[in-house]
């Protein structure tokens, strides 16, 4: 979070042809700020969710051009951040509640690396054994 919100701005000038992309960073860098606050103002999650909508609307513009074929330089995480809002109402602000979770999931994934050539067989496996028993309890 120290890159994006303190660093990213000042290492990154001027490194891109168009300053559009400088500025597109800083609006993200601003709205994670504001998610790592201690205190939220009232209309927090109403403006958030809207800034998140409108950088990920502008990210898709910027970076596929309205060329379906650059659709791979969208992914998942940037849809996720939809939903940061969402998860901050559902379990408290981000400050208390997002390490623990995080590294929770990593730890699991961690002790499921089991050989030392190929480590994402283990993962692979670990993920679909878990998708698989979540379905059996459907």
């Amino acid at each position: 979070m120290i890159w994006i919100t303190q660093l990213a701005s000042i290492v990154l000038w001027k490194r891109w042809e168009k300053n559009a992309y400088h500025i597109h960073l800083n609006k993200l860098a601003s709205t994670i700020s504001q998610c790592l606050s201690f205190t939220y103002e009232p209309n927090f999650s109403s403006k958030v969710r809207e800034d998140l909508a409108g950088w990920v609307e502008q990210y898709e513009r910027l970076y596929t051009r309205g060329r379906p074929e650059r659709a791979e330089l969208c992914p998942v995480t940037v849809h996720s951040l939809l939903h940061v809002v969402d998860f901050i109402e559902w379990v408290g602000p981000v400050w208390t509640t997002w390490a623990f979770p995080k590294e929770r999931f990593c730890g699991l994934v961690q002790r499921m690396i089991t050989a030392r050539r190929n480590p994402y067989l283990g993962i692979d496996r670990f993920l679909l054994e878990r998708a698989q028993w979540y379905h059996l309890t459907l």
